[in-house]
């Protein structure tokens, strides 16, 4: 029986590598752009660069990567756009379709302001965990 500690650390690293399918810590480093010794580090001291690994898996939903819990892959729902807003533009009058696609661009500053907003929250909470605050508070 093995006395490593399993770390929150270690297994948000499990959670990319599975979701990248990656086998090794030298490939997840190699995915990462940091060095093998710094993977090791990370799961040794329970620390992370939070801001790398959420800019690096940009496409796992962040609430997976952290708790475990609902969708791997982040979904359209993620982003507040439906599935009907990302449809191709059909051959319609001109005006209808300049009339989509103002609409359209509205939708997608309205989703780059949510995440911005987003991408605020998580950098706080990462400035908060980098500083040590209570992790299980900040992964509520």
């Amino acid at each position: 029986m093995s006395n490593k500690k399993i770390t929150k650390s270690k297994i948000i690293l499990q959670r990319v590598k599975e979701f990248y399918d990656i086998g090794s810590d030298g490939s997840l480093a190699k995915f990462l752009g940091v060095s093998q010794p710094t993977i090791s580090a990370w799961g040794k001291r329970d620390s992370l660069n939070y801001e790398l690994i959420i800019t690096k898996c940009n496409d796992i939903s962040k609430d997976w990567l952290l708790t475990g819990e609902g969708p791997k892959k982040k979904t359209i729902d993620d982003f507040g756009i439906s599935a009907d807003n990302d449809r191709k533009f059909q051959t319609q009058p001109r005006d209808e379709d300049i009339m989509y696609q103002h609409k359209y661009v509205r939708l997608l500053e309205k989703t780059n302001e949510k995440l911005e907003r987003e991408n605020e929250e998580l950098r706080k909470r990462i400035r908060k965990l980098e500083r040590g605050d209570n992790v299980e508070e900040l992964l509520a």
